[in-house]
């Protein structure tokens, strides 16, 4: 064991007095509202057709959703586009997502949360070398659906609350000047 390397050991508390601005996650998110960080990962990351392939290849071979979720969530931290906080907010609704969106593609994963029975149903049909991609045609929207579902978002914008306390903020009125007697 060489000695020099004993005495440059760091004192006990030096990381107490280091400059820690360094770190993307040590000054304020980019995206601290949910809806701006759930908005930011559809934007970056679900509405990528490359991001989306290789989440598609990982997933079929054999990485968890949950995995993916997890190294997603992980990477927007170091970068400093949310917070840890948020992070743990948004883990749930992006995982949804990720399956949803794997279901709808026909790729057959592991969730992370999946029974010993499936781990091994799973391993055997990668020993087998089965397709993973399954047959399930993917549904696209008729004409008349879209018009469906066209019509029903434009509804929901128009019923939107406005003002209170779950409702959105009210829109931004003329300030009302006061008329002075001359």
């Amino acid at each position: 064991m060489k000695t020099s390397k004993l005495f440059t050991a760091p004192i006990p508390g030096e990381n107490l007095t280091a400059n820690s601005k360094g770190y993307a996650w040590h000054r304020p998110p980019q995206y601290p509202d949910y809806d701006d960080a759930f908005e930011f990962f559809v934007d970056d990351t679900l509405s990528d057709p490359e991001k989306i392939s290789a989440m598609i290849l990982m997933m079929s071979n054999g990485i968890s959703a949950l995995s993916v979720t997890q190294s997603l969530i992980i990477s927007k931290v170091a970068q400093g586009k949310i917070s840890p906080d948020m992070s743990i907010l948004i883990a749930g609704p992006l995982y949804k997502t990720i399956v949803r969106m794997m279901d709808a593609a026909g790729v057959d994963y592991l969730t992370g949360f999946d029974t010993t029975e499936q781990l091994q149903a799973y391993a055997s049909k990668m020993k087998s070398g089965e397709v993973l991609v399954s047959d399930k045609k993917v549904k696209k929207l008729t004409e008349e659906k879209e018009a469906e579902m066209e019509r029903i978002t434009e509804e929901a914008k128009e019923e939107i609350p406005v003002g209170g306390l779950m409702g959105a903020p009210a829109p931004a009125e003329e300030e009302m000047t006061e008329e002075t007697p001359e």
